[in-house]
């Protein structure tokens, strides 16, 4: 499966790409994204280590990395949380009231 739940496409590179052991840790993750920005810094600390990066731009794609996760987990929990009933059952109304005298508007 992918990422979405979706099935998995025989063509999709990056999750051909994956070991067995990668597969089973993404299976069993209760939050994908977590564990693909772990990968993403262990892997840039390699490359860091290798001495394939500067100081500067090893710490710049750290840094990259920490805000796209805090934009996923910021859209994780807006996406979670429930709205009160009594918010969406006022939400409801205002809406129904518009559409009755948009036509009046008009």
């Amino acid at each position: 499966q992918t990422l979405r739940g979706l099935p998995l496409k025989t063509h999709d590179s990056a999750m051909t790409q994956l070991t067995s052991r990668e597969e089973e840790q993404l299976q069993v993750a209760a939050f994908k994204p977590v564990v693909l920005a772990a990968w993403l810094q262990q892997h840039l600390s390699v490359v860091a280590g290798e001495g394939l990066l500067e100081w500067w731009e090893h710490k710049m794609l750290l840094d990259y990395v920490d805000q796209v996760m805090e934009g996923t987990v910021g859209a994780h929990k807006v996406a979670t949380t429930p709205i009160p009933f009594p918010y969406t059952q006022m939400l409801s109304w205002l809406v129904y009231i518009f559409v009755l005298t948009v036509p009046l508007a008009l």
